[in-house]
């Protein structure tokens, strides 16, 4: 009978062991599911009230960029709704540059900002802010049709109430370009000096809960009163902290120079519909366009009773499963993580059985693992597949390669190093590098705190728990796993849909870890991995990596782009179709007409290109100039002239040696460094530009482009042999010509 029950004991710990592996498994596959928008709204903002209102504003749903004749039509169309409203709106008119060092660019264009506000007179006003244009490509439904709905449907909702402090409603133009419009409001308009908060509403995608994801500095008000009045609130200060280091900018990184108390939203769901004709009406899920109007109205809400004089700490913030809202102050974040650590450690050096110093480093060689067997199998993966964003159509199996990987990891390092260690050991060890780490990167990103010390105090409480009550020390672990397991699961989520699994493998040490704490749970007494477990580990991660190398790479619901360019080089009157960002030559296009892979003037790099027919010109007048300023510099001028471009591209060398840039009366910012200088203008006023630049002695070729938006008939053949996996991408379809003066 012995024998018979410690047979029955062993293979009901390996039942549990599996079913704990493969519920970790199953949460990191199913985790999207923790961040899809919540349910449309039944309090007072009317989501189809305020896609009413959008539809009527898109109208027939082209696309509408800066200062084109679309625009114009919906800039109206949106006037028309304001005064419904029973505003009576402002238009500012402006031509506008601004300049990027991050991407060494200029981008110019005259905007027509609508603006309009309500509330008392003065100073200490709130701003809402979305932008009305649209890329070329697409008709921006979600980018940013929904935040100019959103911010409809608050206007509306405020319209008969007394307010404490002035809102000031704004829609931006040139958003898409280079945030003209914004800077223009900033640099130009009366109202900008009184303005002490701002709520910015975006989007980049075309579904998803809307996420805050950027804040002015420090945080206090804007978050504590975006917790209290926001229904589902979806933000972490990680997520805020790692914003700031990206090479992104939205509206209010111009707002940001007025120094007011700043939150950003935005919804990130299906972005491969971002910037195409996809972000239309019918691809719009009302549930975003809900969850970002409640959200955007809830933090009004709370700016309105947050005056700038209460105090405004810095804060750690996370949200809990986008219904409650945990804040804490830098200083108690400090004290959790101590805390955690202090109470890891003695339950590390209480707790019994043999493997002392090897179950320490059980958790680091499990993300160490996890890591490096991620990066093999991606990097498997990209060589068996052509392009980028293989995962984006079928996700699920490249996630799970990622979530293998970091299972696989962990299973060996148990396997290795923790035969003969107790399980409450096993998990204070791991509890010790997560708030190890934790330290670390609070003094790294101290944004960071926001998911890691919560998740320390839950560490903390369980390792007292287990000192003060060890025969409840099984149950303490399991809850303190669960709690991991919820704090971290949305924001590895997020990190997918932000930053895609191309380097997916960066994730997997983080998830190794998660699984320590899971697998702190098995029986290890009777069920230990071994060498069958670790087989079984790796058995899986290939059976994953050959799903995620034949499920096809793009589909209608993430298309790959793909622009259609009618380029003509006008030094050789040569004019070609060019299939830009193409990496491969699909059948259609190859029947549709005779393209290969060459050299084109006009490209930096060898596309595919086939001989068109010509198309009526662009350029009507270019002219140059060149003035001797002082030793080693000249002044040059670059006059465009142009019965019918849509945009002026203008590619200034390195070699050129930019010192200034003048354009319209006023000197753009630039800065010395690598890399060239490009210069956009964008829309009519831009048919006849005066470019001056201060540049080095010796003239160099100047790259020199004039577009117009879209094709001519000639490019019917080449637009059908286009799939429905395939999609123009922000600029689109265009007709263009280049020409290189020397200057």
């Amino acid at each position: 009978m012995t024998g018979t029950t410690t047979a029955k004991a062993n293979h009901n710990a390996v039942v549990t062991s599996v079913v704990i592996v493969l519920v970790m498994l199953a949460a990191f596959l199913f985790k999207d599911k923790l961040t899809e928008a919540p349910p449309i709204s039944a309090g007072a903002f009317n989501t189809e009230r305020a896609f009413a209102r959008l539809e009527r504003m898109l109208g027939d749903e082209r696309p509408h960029p800066v200062d084109s004749d679309a625009n114009d039509a919906v800039r109206e169309r949106l006037i028309s709704e304001i005064r419904a409203l029973g505003y009576e709106p402002r238009v500012r008119d402006d031509f506008s540059c601004r300049s990027s060092i991050r991407w060494r660019s200029t981008g110019c264009a005259r905007v027509r900002n609508v603006v309009f506000r309500m509330g008392p007179e003065g100073g200490n006003a709130i701003l809402v802010a979305s932008h009305y244009d649209s890329v070329p490509a697409g008709p921006g439904a979600s980018d940013d049709g929904a935040g100019v709905a959103a911010s409809l449907e608050i206007a509306y909702l405020i319209k008969e109430r007394a307010l404490s402090r002035p809102v000031i409603f704004l829609f931006t133009d040139g958003e898409e370009l280079a945030l003209n419009g914004a800077k223009s409001f900033v640099q130009n308009d009366p109202y900008a000096k009184d303005v002490t908060s701002v709520i910015n509403v975006e989007a980049r995608g075309v579904e998803g809960p809307a996420i805050m994801f950027e804040t002015g500095a420090p945080n206090g008000r804007e978050v504590r009163s975006f917790a209290q009045y926001a229904p589902r609130p979806v933000a972490n200060s990680l997520a805020t902290a790692i914003y700031k280091l990206m090479d992104n900018d939205t509206d209010l990184s111009e707002f940001l120079k007025l120094r007011p108390d700043a939150l950003n939203f935005a919804y990130t769901g299906r972005v491969s519909f971002y910037h195409t004709p996809h972000d239309n009406l019918a691809n719009l899920d009302k549930k975003s366009l809900s969850h970002i109007g409640t959200s955007a109205f809830g933090a009004m809400e709370g700016m309105l009773v947050a005056a700038p004089g209460q105090a405004d700490p810095n804060l750690a913030f996370v949200d809990l499963l986008g219904r409650w809202m945990i804040i804490l102050p830098y200083g108690i974040c400090i004290g959790l993580i101590a805390a955690a650590f202090i109470s890891g450690m003695a339950v590390y050096l209480r707790a019994g059985g043999g493997g002392g110093i090897n179950a320490a480093f059980v958790p680091l060689l499990a993300a160490v693992l996890g890591g490096l067997i991620a990066y093999g199998a991606f990097f498997l993966l990209g060589a068996l597949r052509s392009g980028d964003s293989f995962w984006a159509s079928y996700p699920t199996p490249s996630q799970a390669v990622l979530y293998v990987s970091a299972i696989t990891g962990a299973i060996v390092a148990f396997a290795v190093l923790g035969q003969k260690a107790n399980p409450a050991r096993l998990a204070a060890a791991t509890w010790l590098w997560f708030t190890g780490l934790s330290a670390i990167a609070f003094w790294l990103v101290p944004g960071s705190a926001g998911l890691t010390a919560p998740l320390a105090g839950v560490f903390a409480v369980a390792a007292l728990t287990t000192l003060a009550l060890p025969r409840r020390a099984a149950t303490v672990r399991a809850i303190a796993a669960v709690a991991a397991f919820i704090i971290w699961l949305p924001m590895l989520s997020f990190a997918e849909s932000a930053l895609g699994l191309d380097a997916g493998w960066l994730f997997a040490p983080l998830a190794a870890l998660l699984v320590c704490l899971g697998l702190s749970l098995m029986p290890l007494q009777v069920a230990r991995p071994n060498g069958r477990a670790v087989a079984a580990a790796f058995g899986t991660l290939l059976l994953a990596v050959i799903a995620a190398a034949i499920v096809p790479a793009h589909s209608p619901r993430a298309p790959v782009p793909m622009n259609i360019v009618q380029h003509r080089v006008v030094p050789a009157g040569e004019t070609w179709w060019v299939l830009a960002d193409s990496r491969s030559l699909t059948a259609p296009f190859a029947k549709a007409a005779p393209f290969e892979k060459r050299k084109v003037d006009g490209y930096d790099d060898a596309v595919f290109a086939a001989p068109a027919p010509d198309f009526e010109p662009i350029f009507r007048v270019i002219e140059t100039s060149s003035t001797a300023l002082v030793a080693n510099q000249r002044r040059v001028t670059l006059k465009i002239e142009s019965d019918a471009a849509d945009a002026i591209l203008v590619v200034i060398p390195e070699a050129a040696g930019l010192v200034a840039l003048h354009m319209a009366g006023e000197t753009l910012k630039t800065e010395a460094g690598k890399g060239d200088w490009v210069m956009r203008c964008w829309g009519r006023a831009c048919r006849t530009i005066t470019l001056e630049a201060t540049v080095g002695s010796v003239p160099q070729d100047w790259d020199v482009y004039a577009s117009r938006f879209g094709l001519d008939a000639n490019a019917a053949p080449l637009v059908a042999a286009r799939s429905a996996s395939e999609t123009p991408l922000k600029t689109g379809d265009l007709r263009r010509e280049w020409q290189r003066p020397k200057l």
